[in-house]
């Protein structure tokens, strides 16, 4: 006990020095799972008063606490328990005159009693013997912990068996009848005791709530809701429940005289919380009382809102998601004819149409009125598919629901509301612009929320605006957008004024997310259905958009930016529209025959674009590091420029083309380059320049030259400086460097590891360029009938010519760059090696992850061009594939394999490189128990390359590399079977398929191998069983227990398959034998025996399970269904007609489910015995 406050002490005192508090909390860490701790800390608890410190005795309390939640199964036999509690009780009930315990101390007792009233059998009746010795305040304590200590015990109780989680439910459930009841007296007897609902008299539970005073009031509410979030209010009587419900309601409209507050600012939050926890729990007997209470909650919600009080808006706030609780969980009743729900409804918009205010990024009070809305729009969409245009039934709760015009009504009185509240702020359009010269710092991404503009409530929006869509129909919503924008121009004085800017956003961002609505429109329409009639409204919003911004080339002048001159949110709003719907919108202009309309749109968003990608002033709102950043969304509009004009036919025009290139010089500006998010932006473009070559018309010589030199100065050339900065930075550090101007060793790692960045840079480019190519490609390998089948004419795959031809160089680009790059994947440059820097791992890894995908991808377009690398990449791979992140490597490895391995020529390095990686060190120690625990990556890795080689030998025919086959199985197999155990769920999953294909190749006849192949096996059969085990036992043996039973299969038809040769060698009678079901499955069975007394012994030996609970589980492991089945399988291929005929074999399914329900039985057993490798319960069950 001495040592324990020592330790304790020193833990809490702020004086201790670091070494010893971390000594401090390592021996009370390791002291409380000792059984005599219990001693220790009531021991420190029960000294005379004041003779511990606070502290101490706070951590001795906390030490009873977690022991009595996790191990009071130590205390034995139970009377030691009832013991525990009576001592706890007497030590929580304690008067001040004995030193009673502070407030936190006795909390943590509150715990330790709790849970001793969960677990413990021998206090039967613990409320009964709390109830007279505890004082009000603590008893209330520990009600409130009780039932919150109770959900963890029955989560804990649940994953182990479902019976005792019940259980642990039903004593709950026991006591909450009296705990309400005792609650109810406790509150009512020290108030007026009313009981007059929220809308009757107010002020009789609010007067009873006054008399109870705040902090009885307070506690008794935050006891009552734990219980009701447990989920026992349909457990208490219903005046109880009504009561606390009343309580909660008056309260909600309760103000606070003595502050002068039209709201209670202490007492509010908890009614919150009750009220909460009531509507989502409230049997059929609450519901007229939630009804008046939801009717009246509005009004209250916008007066506080309205009232200007410190503090008002925050509570009208709370009040607010009481409110659209009650609507999500009561939508039919909101959906319902009659004045009741119209009121519900209308109350809705009433809180969604509280004004926003700008210092409020969380949405304020109408954030939770638009979740409600959602709710309740989805409810009148499944009503309005489910009745088809026929008249509105009952619901399901009685109530006559409002029929297709109320809906559409509601819907469009919706909408209103949303035009006005989604609108942009004025600081939007007039705020100060974004700092862009050439020292501001990059800004991490998504941590902004824009100051002008509503933005909790406008990511709302999309799912929302798209029910309305539905229940007014497409055109209809597009109408009202069109009439709000053109009307707000009208009003105030143009397009250009900030209010009509601010209208038309707010179009533009309810338009797009109408985007599945108006694509779903789309997909119905036949080709020669006329145009939609959305279509010209959207256009008649992009015709209201201002003209970009004039003066963008020249970027900051010394003067101010006028507004016109700003780059604002409807500039980000514009581009990210079309981004989402330029690919419905360019090609019904192209079957319409628009074609002025159609070039007019592509010009505003290519002038649009380059104004946001130039050094254009903006607002901050749309600057770099905010959400709606806009130069990401310019870069994904002039995409969907591109492929949207490619797909649907239309050639690309040169000034698209031109735009693209332009754009992508803009990017590569220092003042976006040193922003690395900028680098998703460059990739779109990319994406897009690839759509945009597919679309150049045959013989067009001078477009095809502008594409060929966009590619080489956007993507090649950047490469090309960013490998040749690294070979001179390589020769600095190669070189002499005694010399007076030789760079420090600090400058040097600083420089190499920003030329590397570089470098990642430019290969990410060239990346995005050879996967769309590569995407391109396999679209154009199929048929062109097919491929193009969908596409409005042949201009989609017009330049097919020109884009092979920028493949063919892109390839040759990456082959002639590979010695560099094969270098820097050595972590050397200039045949030095690379200085070391900060973040070397995660640059590596992107590096890797670059490389690596580059390599796949010219694989896949020109596999020949790839043959000359081949060796030299294989040797680097093998060289480098243990360093971080570069086990990625394994990607375009196997696909070299799958390339090349059938050419007798290949198979031989390519094997022998697998083998090297599979024998490295770093591979053996992934090959131990579980190793792949450890690195999920590389084991992952490993096992898919594994997993290639052995899937790929069963097709070769011929082979040349016997040997390194059968090394790469050598060192390959206990990898697996290691694996195959372990708890990261995709390893093993990896491992079990793994062994799955290793069995599929040993018995696959048609491999010319397969003679040495069975003889490997029948050696490494133990292995091949132990791994299934292992299987079993692994954690995530419920999700493969299916491949386990195949697995099964396979290695009984490989006992089978052995024991029929070794019956043909003996010849005479036990070659007949052969072709016998009865004595095929004999003989496997020894076989399978042989393998089985193997694994009895390597198991225990390598500490996997004790010798008793493998022999348990080898007992319980039925192999007789398997073995007859694969008895059945050899016999029928050799004797078919009489394997038909047979009348006793046992039918070929009922063996399947006989094997399936083994492996399940087995399953069954390891779970009764707790699923540990090392249980010792495995033999007790």
């Amino acid at each position: 006990m001495d040592e324990f406050a020592r330790c304790a002490s020193l833990l809490a005192s702020p004086g201790t020095e670091p070494f010893l508090r971390a000594q401090a909390d390592g021996w009370l860490t390791a002291f409380r799972s000792e059984p005599a701790a219990w001693a220790a800390a009531l021991g420190v608890l029960h000294g005379a008063a004041g003779s511990a410190p606070p502290e101490v005795r706070l951590q001795a309390a906390s030490l009873l606490a977690w022991k009595a939640k996790r191990q009071l199964s130590q205390l034995q036999p139970l009377e030691r328990q009832a013991e525990l509690a009576e001592a706890l009780v007497a030590l929580v009930a304690a008067p001040a005159s004995q030193g009673q315990l502070e407030d936190a101390a006795a909390r943590c007792l509150c715990v330790a009693l709790a849970n001793l009233a969960i677990h413990c059998s021998a206090w039967t009746r613990p409320l009964d013997t709390l109830g007279p010795r505890l004082s009000q305040e603590r008893m209330l304590v520990f009600l409130t912990l009780l039932p919150q200590e109770c959900e963890d015990a029955a989560a804990a109780a649940q994953s182990a068996s479902a019976e005792q989680g019940w259980a642990l439910k039903a004593r709950a459930h026991e006591w909450s009848p009296e705990v309400a009841a005792w609650l109810h007296s406790v509150h009512s007897s020290a108030g007026s005791g009313g009981t007059s609902g929220p809308t009757r008299s107010r002020g009789g539970h609010a007067a009873a709530a006054a008399g109870a005073g705040e902090a009885l009031t307070l506690a008794v509410l935050r006891c009552f809701a734990a219980w009701v979030k447990w989920g026992c209010l349909q457990y208490v009587e219903p005046r109880h429940a009504a009561y606390f419900g009343g309580v909660a309601g008056e309260l909600l409209f309760a103000d606070d005289a003595a502050r002068g507050q039209p709201f209670n600012p202490v007492l509010l939050p908890a009614a919150v919380d009750a009220a909460t926890e009531i509507i989502e729990h409230a049997p059929e007997e609450l519901q007229p009382l939630l009804l008046q209470l939801a009717g009246v909650l509005p009004a209250r919600a916008a007066a506080l809102h309205s009232s200007g009080a410190p503090g008002a808006k925050e509570a009208a706030e709370e009040l607010c998601h009481v409110f659209a609780l009650f609507c999500s969980t009561h939508c039919e009743l909101c959906a319902a004819a009659g004045p009741q729900g119209e009121a519900l409804r209308q109350g809705l918009l009433q809180l969604l149409s509280l004004p926003l205010s700008p210092d409020n990024d969380a949405g304020g009070a109408a954030l939770p009125a638009v979740g409600a809305l959602s709710d309740l729009l989805e409810h009148l969409v499944a009503r309005h598919r489910g009745q088809d245009g026929s008249e509105a039934e009952e619901g399901s709760s009685g109530v006559r629901p409002m029929g297709t015009e109320a809906r559409q009504a509601f819907a469009a009185a919706a909408l209103d509301v949303l035009l006005v509240q989604l609108q942009p702020y004025p600081d939007a359009f007039q705020g100060p612009s974004a700092e862009l010269g050439s020292g501001m710092a990059a800004v991490e991404r998504y941590v902004h929320s824009p100051e002008g503009v509503p933005d909790a409530l406008r990511n709302e929006a999309a799912l929302v605006v798209d029910f309305i869509a539905e229940l007014l129909g497409a055109d209809a919503v597009m109408r009202r957008l069109v009439a709000h924008a053109e009307g707000a121009a009208a009003r105030h004085g143009g397009r250009g004024a900030p209010a009509a800017l601010a209208a038309l956003d707010v179009c533009l961002l309810l338009a797009e997310g109408m985007g599945s609505m108006l694509e779903s429109c789309c997909a119905e329409r036949a080709a020669q259905d006329p145009p939609p009639e959305w279509l010209q409204g959207l256009l008649r919003l992009y015709a209201l958009a201002p003209d970009a911004p004039a003066g963008c080339e020249q970027g900051s002048g010394t003067a101010p930016p006028t507004p016109a001159q700003l780059l604002t949110i409807l500039h980000t709003d514009l581009l990210s529209s079309f981004a989402a719907l330029g690919h419905l919108i360019m090609p019904l202009l192209l079957q319409a025959a628009q074609q002025q309309q159609q070039q007019a749109l592509q010009q505003m968003v290519l002038s649009h674009a380059l104004c946001a990608l130039s050094a254009c002033p903006r607002t901050r709102d749309v600057g770099p590091g905010s959400t709606e950043d806009v130069v990401e969304r310019a870069a994904a509009a002039l995409r969907t420029l591109c492929s949207s004009a490619t797909t649907s036919g239309a050639p690309t025009p040169p000034a698209l083309l031109a735009g693209v290139q332009q754009a992508m010089a803009l990017l590569q500006a220092p003042v976006w380059h040193q922003h690395s998010q900028y680098q998703d932006a460059q990739c779109q473009l990319v994406t897009g320049l690839v759509h945009a070559l597919h679309g150049i018309p045959p013989g067009d010589a001078a477009l095809r030259t502008a594409a060929e030199a966009a590619v080489q100065q956007a993507i090649f050339a950047p490469l090309a400086a960013a490998l040749q900065e690294l070979a001179v930075l390589g020769a600095d550090v190669a070189g002499p460097g005694s010399g007076p101007h030789a760079p420090a060793p600090l400058a040097v790692a600083v420089q190499q590891r920003a030329a590397l960045w570089r470098l990642h840079a430019a290969l990410r480019q060239l990346q995005a360029l050879l996967n769309g190519l590569e995407s391109y490609a396999l679209y154009e390998g199929a048929s062109d009938s097919e491929s193009c089948a969908g596409v409005a004419g042949s201009g989609g795959m017009a330049g097919q010519e020109v884009a092979t031809g920028v493949a063919a160089a892109a390839v040759s680009v990456v082959l002639a760059c590979w010695p560099q790059l094969a270098e820097v994947c050595a972590w050397r440059c200039g045949g030095a090696p690379l200085a070391p820097a900060g973040g070397r791992a995660t640059l590596q890894r992107e590096l890797y992850a670059e490389v690596a995908q580059c390599l796949s991808s010219c694989i896949g377009l020109d596999a020949e061009a790839f043959r000359r690398v081949l060796p030299t990449f294989a040797d680097t791979a093998a060289a480098c594939f243990f360093l971080p992140g570069a086990a990625v490597l394994h990607r375009p490895l196997i696909q070299a394999i799958e390339a090349f391995g059938a050419q007798p020529p290949y198979q031989q390095p390519l094997l022998g490189t697998v083998a090297s990686i599979l024998g490295a060190p770093a591979a053996r120690q992934l090959a131990a128990l579980r190793g792949g625990d450890a690195d999920p990556e590389a084991a992952q890795a490993l096992l898919s390359l594994l997993g290639c080689c052995l899937r790929q030998a069963c097709h070769w025919r011929q082979v040349t590399a016997a040997a390194e086959l059968e090394r790469v199985l050598q060192l390959g197999l206990p990898l697996a079977v290691a694996n195959a155990a372990c708890h990261h769920k995709d390893t093993s999953h990896q491992a079990v398929g793994t062994l799955s294909a290793l069995l599929a190749l040993v018995l696959e006849r048609g491999s010319p191998l397969h003679g040495a192949l069975l003889g490997f096996a029948a050696q490494r059969g133990a292995a091949l069983l132990e791994g299934l085990l292992l299987a079993l036992l692994s954690l995530n043996s419920g999700s493969h227990l299916p491949k386990v039973v195949s697995l099964m299969s396979d290695a009984a038809l490989l006992a089978a398959t052995l024991a029929q040769a070794q019956l043909q060698q003996q010849g005479g009678a036990a070659a007949a034998a052969a072709s016998s079901p009865e004595a095929l499955c004999s003989a496997a069975g020894s076989q399978v025996a042989a393998w089985l007394e193997a694994v009895r012994t390597s198991v225990p030996a390598s500490g996997i399970l004790p010798e008793e609970a493998t022999a348990a589980l080898l007992q319980h492991w039925d192999w007789q269904p398997c073995l007859q089945h694969a008895a059945l399988q050899l016999a029928a291929r050799q004797q078919p007609q009489r394997s038909a005929g047979n009348g006793n074999a046992a039918n070929g399914a009922e063996l399947r489910r006989a094997m399936q329900r083994s492996v399940r039985q087995l399953a069954d057993f390891i779970r009764r015995g707790g699923g540990s490798l090392s249980s010792p319960a495995l033999v007790a069950a």
